[in-house]
């Protein structure tokens, strides 16, 4: 039970960050498309 609630809380924190970023202005949905789909690639490779 308390690994579900941390998993609902991390997810819920990821979507209000998000959501709170894109409100702001401080991302758009191309950056978000472009980070999400090279999310495995390491740090170093990104820059």
């Amino acid at each position: 039970m308390s690994e579900c609630r941390a998993l609902t809380n991390l997810i819920g924190n990821g979507v209000a960050t998000i959501a709170i970023s894109r409100w702001e202005g401080e991302v758009t949905p191309e950056i978000l498309r472009a980070n999400l789909r090279h999310a495995t690639a390491s740090p170093a490779k990104r820059s």
